[in-house]
């Protein structure tokens, strides 16, 4: 049986607190139990449900010992409707338990039972209420109440539900940033990059335009697209760039230009792979170098005049392009000789002023089967930097390229001699030695020329020999029109 309180006066002191309890709840009508209970209280025995009311009644006694106790202490304490039947049953005439009167105490604002007991010493005890009719029927007493503690259905679906739709709401802004602000732009690590799969699948060097065809695979990398960049060639829709959409597949381009030229996959402004691609030509190839011009046909037989040959703006037969200038002589095939003992020797005049062209420049590039670049440049004073007399080439971290650059104007015929010797590159300009550098570029077979004027230029008696043995590899004095009229 459960321990009683022992004390003659426990009925009254139970009247008191009950009269408490009630004051309470009708204090607290409007703000917690007008919405389920009605609009007003006057009597429990008035509302549409004294058990509903009993059970909300009960949650709420609950949520205050939650505040005090663990959860399994509030389950094991809290009391059940029919004890709160009981105890607002003015007729029943046992008595209850220390833990109910306790709870009941506290739940009036009090520390416990005795305290409330202690208050009524020192104030007039409150008047006793008729709460006859606050029960329909005198209930079953239970010798062991029943302690259960659980949230009303409709306050439990209500939660769960705003639980769900803030993790909705919080999974549907990370997929939104992580798919259109994270994804699409991150820097791609070491290790996602050697994922990606890109390399020439078949190429036709018996002919230029130069077919190529790259098999890719960057479906491993998590990213919607690459893209790829020609280096300067145009391909058969006029761009310099293509955006890989589909993760895997293949992709075919059109080369316009012979030589060693280097394609770039990138993700936004990361390189993540750069793969060279040799283009062959039949013979030297001449280009305007401006997106204005297509063909790439081009009869450069025209520009063979007296021995030389001329690059200049008059020869042009379409008017409307002469001011476009011819820019790019190029001659690429098996040159059959190593940078490490390599001399090549041409001719040159070169008038960059006739179409008032301040800023020109020259320049003479060297491509390897290394993959790597180096180049010559000339150029107006204070127009571009130059290279300190006798210095190391200067290397570009972005495309690997060696370049050394010296001021000057060639306005007369001038013999110019570049040759590599004993881990040195030397330059002469009519047999005047310009410089005398350290050779830093990595050793590789000769497999493309290339020349560039800006503005109207003739060359002539170009020639490649061995430095060691001055044995002739290649040579041209321009005398004789090529049948191929292509220059592929």
């Amino acid at each position: 049986m459960p321990r009683q309180i022992d004390n003659h006066n426990s009925k009254q002191y139970i009247n008191s607190l009950r009269s408490e309890i009630l004051a309470k709840i009708t204090d607290e009508w409007k703000e917690k139990w007008a919405k389920h209970h009605g609009v007003t209280f006057t009597e429990i025995s008035n509302l549409l449900s004294q058990d509903a009311f009993f059970e909300d009644l009960r949650l709420d006694i609950g949520k205050m010992l939650a505040e005090k106790l663990e959860a399994r202490e509030v389950i094991k304490r809290n009391p059940s409707t029919d004890t709160l039947g009981r105890f607002f049953d003015e007729n029943y005439e046992k008595s209850f338990t220390k833990n109910t009167l306790d709870i009941f105490a506290q739940y009036a604002g009090y520390e416990d039972f005795m305290a409330f007991k202690n208050q009524q010493f020192t104030e007039p005890v409150a008047p006793i209420i008729n709460v006859y009719t606050l029960v329909n029927s005198p209930r079953e007493i239970s010798e062991i109440p029943r302690y259960i503690y659980e949230l009303p259905k409709r306050q439990k679906t209500s939660r769960w539900r705003w639980v769900a739709f803030f993790v909705g709401c919080l999974l549907l802004t990370g997929w939104y940033y992580y798919r259109f602000k994270y994804r699409p732009f991150r820097t791609l690590n070491q290790e996602e990059i050697a994922q990606l799969k890109f390399n020439i699948a078949g190429q036709n060097n018996e002919k230029n335009p130069c077919q190529v065809r790259f098999d890719y695979d960057f479906s491993k990398l998590g990213v919607d697209s690459l893209k790829l960049y020609f280096g300067g060639n145009r391909g058969v829709m006029e761009h310099t760039y293509e955006s890989l959409i589909t993760p895997k597949g293949t992709y075919q381009f059109d080369f316009y230009k012979p030589g060693l030229h280097f394609v770039e996959v990138s993700h936004f402004n990361q390189i993540l792979k750069r793969v060279p691609v040799y283009v062959k030509s039949h013979g030297w190839a001449c280009w305007y170098n401006t997106m204005s011009w297509t063909n790439t046909n081009y009869a450069y037989k025209r520009f063979y005049n007296d021995g030389v040959i001329f690059l200049h703006p008059e020869q042009i037969a379409n008017a409307s392009h002469r001011n476009d200038y011819i820019q790019n002589v190029r001659r690429a095939e098996d040159f059959n000789i190593s940078i490490d003992s390599l001399t090549l020797e041409y001719d040159i005049k070169y008038s960059p002023d006739d179409f008032a062209i301040s800023c020109y420049t020259h320049a003479i590039q060297f491509a390897f089967d290394s993959n790597k670049k180096m180049s010559f440049n000339f150029g107006r004073e204070g127009c571009i930097p130059f290279t300190q007399k006798n210095s190391t080439p200067l290397v570009s971290q972005d495309s690997g390229e060696f370049s050394l650059t010296f001021p000057h104007i060639f306005y007369e015929w001038t013999h110019l001699k570049i040759s590599w010797k004993s881990k040195r590159v030397k330059l002469w300009l009519d047999d005047q030695l310009i410089t005398d550098s350290p050779n830093n570029v990595p050793n590789g077979k000769l497999i493309a020329l290339h020349f560039d004027s800006k503005g109207s230029a003739m060359y002539d008696n170009v020639r490649i020999s061995n430095s060691y043995t001055q044995k002739v590899v290649f040579e041209d004095d321009f005398n004789k029109i090529p049948k191929n009229t292509t220059g592929y």
